[in-house]
């Protein structure tokens, strides 16, 4: 590298951008034909300075030297591992979308050499009867915790949208590259070599890395306070997270944890920001997958507590079985809406501010789509989609005046009684 830069000073053309580039082509040149091609000292001097670098062409082209390789299944040297752990942190907080997705695919590119090679030297080693486990798998394993930490770090609530965005993505791969594994199966594009009826060791060679494993308590309940983002878009890693390891193994399922969520879902529900609304339809889904049974006892409580409720609406309820929780949420839902409606038609502004009708109607809207995906009878279909299509016209009469109102200071509800008796 010495030598290419002493030649490059030479050229009164050749500027530093210039020289880099010509850098990172020898370098990727020397890889693709070296078979001892190793991170030394001065390579990785020229990757960080590429990954320092403002255009972002040299940025990728730098990573992809680290991550891609011409055989796909060419073990990656442990040395240059921490390289891709400083790209990360350096350009996580990018803001340019066109940017993000080619570091989400170069560094699947990495991962997927990862669990590739360390299955191909597990199971070489385990012929040749070495010792367990492979030192260059103890090496991968150490980096992948390493990641997976990184990335919830950065996942605190000063960190801004760019930067959550792209650690839920990394993350969201490594739960996709290494899955929680059911049984002993070699990864994919390996084909397994045992014979029908015969077993032999190389069955029983498990995964390098699970995902879901290395999660900590206190990193899966940081996923869920991240629900409360203000971007859809990371709500929804979240919740895809989420739904990638048992809750019950990382203490979602704690009585104490799974009663703070049902109160933060109510209080958010009933929020008069709407921000604080979709998380709450985020939650639902949350605790409709951890525990539907106590969520439905939750509901049930608020309702008894709540004034105003139908006999017919309540008569639903008793159609329902608890072999069908998800629908059970949503009648019980219906009810709490049904009851905020009769007070906002006694007073629409106090209930604005108190119990606002948009929060009950997005979990509605959410519980529905959970249920969908469920078995139910057509007759407790039937009967709750009538009652949600009743109800959301009657909702849709209450604020059809506020909705279509054109004046520029907005609905005055004073003022319209005031020119009615006038």
């Amino acid at each position: 590298m010495d030598m290419i830069r002493s030649s490059l000073r030479g050229v009164d053309t050749a500027t530093a951008d210039a020289v880099l580039t010509t850098e990172l082509a020898c370098l990727r040149c020397a890889k693709s034909h070296l078979a001892n091609f190793s991170w030394g000292h001065g390579y990785e001097k020229t990757f960080i300075a590429a990954t320092h670098h403002k255009d972002e062409q040299i940025q990728l082209s730098a990573l992809g030297l680290l991550c891609e390789s011409v055989r796909t299944t060419e073990p990656p040297p442990p040395s240059s591992l921490p390289l891709l752990l400083t790209f990360l942190y350096l350009n996580g907080a990018t803001q340019s979308p066109n940017f993000r997705y080619p570091i989400i695919t170069t560094v699947k590119k990495l991962l997927v050499r990862i669990r590739d090679s360390s299955y191909a030297m597990r199971k070489q080693y385990s012929k040749s009867k070495g010792p367990d486990p492979h030192p260059t798998v103890t090496s991968y394993q150490s980096f992948l915790r390493s990641l997976v930490s990184q990335q919830f770090n950065a996942l605190h609530p000063f960190s801004s949208y760019q930067r959550r965005h792209m650690a839920l993505s990394v993350l969201h791969l490594l739960s996709s590259v290494f899955p929680l594994s059911s049984n002993d199966t070699p990864p994919v594009g390996h084909k397994s070599s045992v014979d029908e009826g015969c077993l032999t060791k190389e069955t029983f060679i498990g995964p390098v890395f699970e995902f879901p494993k290395a999660v900590s308590v206190n990193q899966a309940r940081r996923l869920v306070y991240s629900l409360r983002d203000s971007y859809d878009a990371n709500r929804a890693l979240v919740l895809e997270l989420l739904a990638c390891f048992p809750l019950d193994s990382h203490g979602l399922k704690d009585q104490p944890y799974l009663n703070y969520l049902n109160a933060s879902f109510y209080a958010c529900m009933c929020s008069p920001k709407a921000v604080d609304c979709t998380t709450a339809s985020y939650l639902l889904r949350l605790l409709l997958r951890a525990e539907s049974t106590q969520f439905n006892s939750f509901l049930q409580d608020r309702i008894l507590g709540a004034e105003h409720h139908s006999q017919n609406t309540s008569d639903m309820l008793e159609n329902l079985d608890d072999n069908s929780p998800y629908w059970v949420a949503v009648s019980r839902l219906l009810l709490i809406l049904q009851s905020q409606l009769k007070e906002a038609k006694e007073d629409l502004l106090a209930a604005t501010v108190q119990n606002p009708l948009y929060g009950v109607m997005q979990s509605v809207r959410a519980a529905l789509e959970e249920a969908k995906e469920m078995s139910y009878d057509k007759e407790i279909c039937r009967v709750t989609i009538a009652k949600t299509i009743e109800l959301c016209s009657e909702v849709a009469t209450l604020a059809s005046p506020v909705v279509c109102n054109s004046s520029p200071e907005g609905f005055l509800p004073g003022a319209q009684v005031f020119f009615t008796h006038v």
